[in-house]
């Protein structure tokens, strides 16, 4: 791997990769980018123009002095090559010289037999195959954590926890089958959902598709992660502060409900009053908190 190219971040990598018009899967992690440009770099016939490509001019520097190193190295090579002919020759000579006269030995070990292959442990390549599959396994991990989907996909999760899971379903594992059990109708699950995934996600998506500045660099990113975390911190001060449910209209609706006479109008009104009452009161600022943080990634990666 091409210490320059690993130098660059990954956007930069991204920029370059498009500029050479490779293909390639988007969730390429960092070091599978650099291999495949690398690669691409040294397949090609010359080098190419660093008035058009700035950013390679360290990596055909660092090329150039390896191919000195290699061909200083088969110098080296070729002369303890040409050294050790010259000792055979020598040693033969003598050999063939001192073979008529008295210093010769005459102890024979072509009766000692080798020991019985059946049974051969490497253990120090069983260590070093542990060790590599280690390396390896950790080094997916952390590209793998090492994003920004990565780190919203494990704020979405604690966010479901804190909002539907924690508050309203309970597990018991001594009651099996019927381990567990909710407090929640379907149709306010329903609402918790839609809502949670309206607020969460959905606005802060589609406001991050239309105001979407990192497509001027990076054309493959259809949402601007920037923005998808401003909007959701936002959604979250409006949800959390200045978002209050209207609770007259909640009590003459449980009374229509109870009689069977509500419009569907008023279930609606109430999913969304009774949703944002459970995300005032389970999730706090826990939105607020999240959205904030993917701010300050974006800023410290992009």
């Amino acid at each position: 791997m091409s210490t320059s190219l690993a130098s660059l971040k990954k956007f930069e990598l991204v920029q370059l990769a498009d500029k050479l018009k490779l293909k390639y899967p988007a969730k390429l992690n960092k070091p599978a980018l650099v291999t495949l440009i690398d690669l691409h770099l040294k397949g090609m016939k010359k080098p190419l123009d660093l008035i058009a490509f700035p950013e390679l001019g360290e990596y055909y520097e660092s090329t150039g002095d390896d191919d000195e190193e290699d061909d200083s190295d088969d110098d080296e090579e070729t002369d303890k090559s040409e050294g050790l002919r010259t000792t055979d020759e020598e040693s033969s000579n003598t050999s063939d010289g001192s073979s008529n006269g008295d210093w010769f030995s005459t102890l024979r070990f072509d009766g000692i037999k080798s020991p019985s292959p059946l049974f051969h442990f490497n253990f120090h390549e069983f260590l070093s195959d542990i060790q590599g599959n280690i390396a390896d396994v950790n080094q997916n991990i952390q590209d793998t954590l090492s994003t920004i989907p990565a780190v919203d996909g494990i704020f979405f999760a604690l966010e479901l926890y804190f909002y539907i899971v924690r508050p309203f379903f309970h597990f018991d594992i001594k009651d099996s089958p019927y381990y567990v059990s909710t407090t929640l109708s379907r149709s306010q699950f329903v609402s918790l959902i839609l809502f949670w995934g309206a607020a969460s996600f959905a606005l802060p998506a589609l406001i991050g598709y239309y105001i979407n500045f990192i497509r001027y660099d990076l054309p493959s990113v259809e949402i601007d992660p920037l923005i998808f975390h401003v909007a959701k911190t936002l959604i979250a001060i409006l949800i959390g502060y200045y978002w209050k449910p209207n609770f007259m209209r909640e009590a003459t609706y449980v009374v229509k409900d109870t009689f069977g006479t509500a419009k569907l109008s008023e279930i609606f009104k109430h999913g969304l009053a009774f949703s944002q009452l459970q995300w005032t009161l389970n999730l706090q600022q826990w939105p607020l908190i999240f959205g904030v943080t993917g701010i300050i990634l974006c800023l410290y990666v992009l």
